[in-house]
Order: structure tokens, then sequence, then C-alpha cells
């Protein structure tokens, strides 16, 4: 069922950037207000074209006040690439298949970087059918579809150009069957279409009224914008031969100029004629149509049908359109060749177009895929819901039986909660008196701990030949006291990089002893390397001193802090130990 509701339509165009506004009726359609906007036609600002057509679309969506409806876009030029290709005799469960197959051979690029569509045309007499093609790249489409956005409007599809055209002349010529030749002369390219009944055949040239506007600038040496202003108003297609020409030069020359390059059409029209009935199986056209912006140049027609020997005329597709109030009826009928790709597009997005290709831009589609399947989504989420609300019962209902069982412990569980009470009451007292036996624990092993450090001090030094001479306590790897009052001064012990000073193990919450320092004598003999080494075996298996743990380079940088080589002067060398304690003694 067509929609009941207002189609607007947006033709972006190279040069010429226009919308319209239609409303459906009972027979074709109203138009219900109409405007363009043109670009600026110097190939200089082409890298700022795409800013122009967001300003101009805009400008268009504030005058038709179009913001936040849904768009239909008809795309011209050269963007959209047309396609005809030949398909054996197939079933219809076979078409999509085989279509997808020849778009891949056909289409210059991969199908996952275009959007693309097809329509097969009927079977011909052989029963070998065609397929249409129609393909724009997504960054492309992608890039207008943003502009389109910008303006606050929603794309709903898009078209070529070609297509609409070939759609709104079936709509205003439904009983023709002679065969026709439309042609599209835009800014930038131009659309040859051939109709022949249900039949259709489209091929775009690069000759354009962008080429004549070159010509035009190349011969008379002006800028492309003074050339196309030139065109524009006194630009004609000389008709050659006997006809008088215009009086002034410049005009009669350029006159003379765009004859030459409509030349170039007339010559893409024989080529494309041979091809459509050597290659397609068509017939010569009967007559041509024009329409476009570049048909409206003087004389054109008159150019067109004497050198094609066809009937010409413009393109009306208002025939089955009714104008709506507040539309300008002389403004309209001037504008008539221009509305054929927004009449086209008018009738897709009502249902009625002969040929259905619709381009989605990767957003549009990724959104009308999402409305497809809100439906399974909903049932999803209605089965998540109802799955979720047993959850939310089942733990309700264990919920209220917990409760119950609780109520039932509680009486119990008072009266276990009192001796809990009396229980933890025992346990901070334990505590309290673990703490004081601990406190005289210490102070009676402290009462012992420096008999057991001179004892053992006692058994390390009972070879004659080495001797002590003196002891010192050591806090934070400093002796506590000088006892040598003769100037000998302690080594300072090494201590390792990142680690704790020398005889400090962790740091003390308290000032501790953590080693002792003993400065001593040894007397040179054979035997007197192997008195120290037997000195450090023996401090290696003491429980009063901890250096059990200690490697040989511990011994040497945190140990063994002095060792005098003797020498025969000397009546005896000296030596330094600094030996950590196994139990710090604390100051306290």
């Amino acid at each position: 069922m067509a929609s009941k509701k207002a189609v607007y339509t947006l033709s972006l165009g190279s040069q010429v950037v226009s919308m319209a506004k239609f409303l459906p009726a009972k027979k074709g359609l109203i138009l219900a207000g109409y405007q363009e906007s043109e670009l600026a036609p110097d190939p200089a600002s082409e890298a700022a074209r795409m800013a122009q057509t967001r300003l101009a679309v805009q400008e268009l969506t504030e005058g038709l006040k179009a913001k936040g409806q849904e768009v239909y876009l008809v795309i011209g030029g050269q963007i959209p690439l047309i396609k005809f290709v030949k398909l054996p005799p197939i079933g219809d469960d076979q078409a999509e298949e085989i279509v997808e197959f020849e778009a891949q051979q056909n289409i210059p690029f991969p199908l996952e970087e275009v959007a693309w569509g097809y329509h097969i045309l009927e079977r011909s007499a052989g029963g070998q059918q065609e397929a249409m093609l129609v393909a724009i790249k997504h960054d492309q489409l992608s890039e207008l579809n943003e502009a389109v956005e910008d303006a606050g409007l929603v794309t709903e599809m898009a078209q070529s150009s070609a297509q609409a055209l070939y759609n709104a002349y079936r709509f205003s010529h439904p009983a023709e069957q002679e065969p026709v030749l439309l042609v599209e002369i835009g800014a930038r390219a131009t659309n040859l279409i051939y109709a022949q009944g249900d039949s259709v055949f489209a091929r775009t040239t690069t000759f354009s009224g962008g080429s004549v506007t070159a010509a035009i600038a190349k011969e008379l040496d002006l800028s492309v914008a003074e050339a196309e202003a030139l065109k524009v108003s006194q630009g004609m297609v000389s008709l050659g031969g006997a006809y008088e020409e215009p009086n002034d030069p410049q005009v009669a020359a350029m006159a003379k100029i765009i004859r030459n390059a409509m030349g170039r059409l007339q010559a893409e029209i024989t080529r494309t004629n041979n091809h459509y009935r050597g290659q397609q199986g068509g017939a010569l056209p009967a007559k041509i149509i024009l329409c476009g912006g570049g048909v409206a140049l003087p004389y054109t027609a008159e150019f067109l049908q004497e050198k094609s020997g066809l009937p010409v005329e413009f393109s009306n597709s208002l025939q089955a359109v009714s104008l709506g109030k507040g539309v300008q009826a002389d403004l309209i009928s001037s504008k008539a060749h221009l509305l054929g790709d927004h009449v086209g597009l008018a009738l897709a997005a009502q249902g009625k177009g002969s040929i259905k290709i619709a381009l989605l831009p990767q957003k549009v589609e990724a959104r009308k895929d999402l409305a497809k399947r809100k439906p399974n989504l909903i049932a999803a989420l209605v089965c998540l819901v109802v799955l979720f609300g047993s959850v939310a019962a089942y733990h309700l209902n264990a919920a209220r039986i917990y409760k119950e069982a609780t109520a039932e412990m509680d009486a119990p569980l008072s009266e276990l909660r009192r001796y809990d009470r009396s229980i933890n009451q025992v346990e901070r007292r334990i505590d309290d008196l673990s703490k004081v036996q601990g406190e005289y624990t210490s102070l009676t092993n402290a009462r012992t701990q420096w008999i057991e450090i001179l004892s053992a001090l006692q058994d390390l030094f009972a070879d004659p030949s080495q001797w002590t001479v003196d002891f010192a306590p050591v806090i934070d790897g400093s002796p506590v006291l000088d006892a040598l009052g003769d100037g000998v001064e302690f080594a300072e012990a090494a201590q390792p990089e990142g680690g704790p000073p020398p005889g400090q193990f962790g740091p003390p919450a308290e000032p501790q002893i953590a080693s002792i320092r003993i400065v001593g004598l040894y007397r040179e003999n054979e035997q007197s390397q192997a008195l120290i080494d037997s000195l450090v075996e023996k401090l290696q298996g003491s429980e009063v001193f901890a250096i059990s743990e200690f490697t040989p380079e511990d011994l040497r940088n945190r140990v063994i802090l002095r060792l005098d080589v003797p020498s025969d002067e000397a009546f005896a060398s000296m030596f330094q130990l600094d030996l950590p304690l196994a139990k710090p003694i604390s100051l306290n």
C-alpha cells in the first residue's frame, strides 16, 4: 500500500542541488514544493564542493521545512556505475546467485566496498534475460549521506538519476511503445537512456555542460567561472549554414565553439546507437527527449534534430503530476525538464517505479536491518523479562523460607551469643597474660644473653695466636662507644645496595643491639690464614651469632671488616669482625 505521508526527494548534482516535496494522490502525485541551489562551477573549488553541498542541503531543508523528515536521494553524474549483463535461462530461485556472480565480474570493485542492486528485465524472444546492475562505492555514498544527516534529514534510500528518469518517463507515458532516447545533459556527465516498452538500456558519457564551459574558457581565454557566466547569459548553439550570426563577435564566436563541442555529444549518441542495436538487440530510437540542466542552451534541440534526423522534444515529467497550493505554475513549467529525477524518485517512494533498485548507505542499511529484527529482539527481551521474573520469584520464595528458618533459630542463637560474650572475655584475658609472660621471659633471657655472648667469644678466640683487644655493641651499624682511647678506628661495615645496614635484619621497632664488633690481633705463623678460616667456620656453626646463611661475599663485605696482611716489621696483624646476633638485644 502506498504511503499517505509527504515524500521529500533530494537531487545531489555536481552543480545544482535541488529538493522537491510531493504529496500522494489517487492518480499520480502532487508537487507541493520545489527549490534548488547552485554550486560553484570552477573545478578549482573541487576540494570545497562537499562543503558547498552540505550548505546547500541545509538551505533547502530549511526552505521546505523538511527537518527531521525522511528523504530519498537521486545521485547523478558518473558516481553511480550502471552495467547490463546477459543471463542464461534460469529460474527465479537461481536469479540472485547468478546475478551476484555476474556483479563480481562486471563491477570493478570488491562487492563489500560498494552498495549495489539489480533489476531483471523482461525475457527476450529467445528466452534470454538481462539484468541491470547499479553500484556506488560505500565511501562516496556515506559522504553524501553525512551531508544529508547534518541537515537534520533521514536518508531512506538512493537511486541513480538514469533509473529515476526512466521511471518518470514510463509513468508519464504508460502507453508509449516506440523506442525513445532520453538525453540528460548534466554538469559532469550525460546519461543516454533507451526506453522501448518495458525494456531499458543506459550509458553514461563524459560529455557534459562542463565540457562546453571548458571549451569556451580555452578558446576565449577566460576563467571557468567567466566562461560559465557568459554561457548562461548569452550562450547558444550556432545553427550554421545560412543563418545570421549574432551581432556581438564574442557571442558569435562562442556559439560556434558550443556547436563544435556539441558535435562530441552527437558522436556519442551515434556510437551508443550502434552499440544498442548490435549488442543489445534494440531498435533505433524514434525520437529524442531532452532533460537535465545542460539542455537549456538555445537551439540545442534544433542542433540534435539536424544531426540525428530525429524529432527532438523536451522532457515533461509533470504530465501526471498536479501542482499544490503555493507552487508557481510558470516557474515550475520552466523547470519541467529538470524534475524528471524527482518524479521518478517520488514514484519509487510510493512503490510505483518500474525499476526497483534501492542503494543504501551502510548506516541506513544497519538501521533498516535493526528495524527488521526489532520484533525478534522485542520477543527475546520479553523472554528475558519472563526468565528474570521467574528467577526473581524463585529467589523471593527462597528468601521467605530462609527468613522463616532464621526466625526458628533466633531463640537458641540468642542463648549461644550470651556464652560467646563470656568466651571472648576469657580469650582477651588470656591474651593480656600472654603479653605479660612474654615480657618476663624476655627479661629473664636478657639476664643470661650477655653471658652466652661472652662465652661464645671465649670459645672463638681460644687459640693463643689470636686474641681480642676491643669489644663494642653495634646499633644501626655504629658502635655504641669507642673503647679504644689510642686512636684506633673501627672500619665501617659495607652495606649492600638496596639492603639493610650491617647487622640489621628488618627495621627494628625500638633501639636494638644487632651485632657485636670485635677488634683483635693475630700472630704470623704457618697456620695464620687457617686460624681465620677456622674462626669463620666456628662462627657459621654458632647459635649466638647469625651468619650461617651468609655467602662468602657477605662474609668478606659484612663480617670480616678488616684483615691486615702480616708483615715482618709488626709484632701482630689486626683484624676486625662485625658479628650479627641471632637474637638482637633491646635497650628498653
